[in-house]
């Protein structure tokens, strides 16, 4: 998706990006398609998106591994993710992704969760899918870097928080790559 596509995207849903849905849109396709690939995605898969958007992540991930589940809050993008791939097997839950409860995915395996978070709820998020019990035994996620810097902080530093001792106790937290506000 380029800036154009989504500016049309935008009028044709008459949809304004939500300061408080904290939403911004990935635009650039390679951008999309590296993180994407980060979760090494395999036809066994199972991957849990939130925060889907237009679908610059997902486009990557549809058709490549067994199970997609999009997890999107606002109702007009769940439906457009639901008109745009879910004759491509693509699950889209309308919903609040702080409330889906990962858990009865253990049945079916190991799950791998993407996303590019919203900065007003990723850890609300965050602790969500990743806390025990949790099936999720790998998350790529983009967030604000400064948020990213604290994940990946070392104890005794300025940016080390409760965040980063609650992530890094169960995880290994890797900062694969910055990317600028374009």
């Amino acid at each position: 998706m380029n800036q154009s596509e989504l500016q049309s995207h935008l009028r044709e849903l008459d949809l304004q990006p939500s300061r408080k849905l904290g939403q911004s849109f990935l635009i650039d396709d390679h951008v999309s398609g590296w993180i994407a690939s980060q979760i090494d995605p395999q036809p066994e898969d199972i991957v849990i998106e939130v925060g889907p958007g237009f679908g610059a992540l997902t486009e990557h991930l549809a058709g490549k591994v067994k199970r997609l589940i999009l997890v999107e809050k606002d109702g007009r993008l769940a439906k457009f993710l639901q008109d745009r791939y879910g004759d491509r097997g693509v699950e889209v839950v309308h919903g609040d992704a702080t409330e889906y409860d990962v858990r009865p995915l253990f049945s079916e395996g190991p799950v791998k969760f993407i996303g590019n978070l919203p900065y007003s709820a990723g850890n609300q998020i965050l602790q969500s899918f990743l806390d025990a019990p949790s099936p999720v035994s790998m998350a790529v996620v983009m967030v604000q870097k400064e948020v990213a810097d604290r994940f990946c902080a070392e104890p005794r530093t300025k940016a080390y928080s409760v965040l980063s001792l609650m992530l890094q106790e169960r995880w290994k937290v890797t900062h694969l790559k910055t990317v600028g506000p374009t």
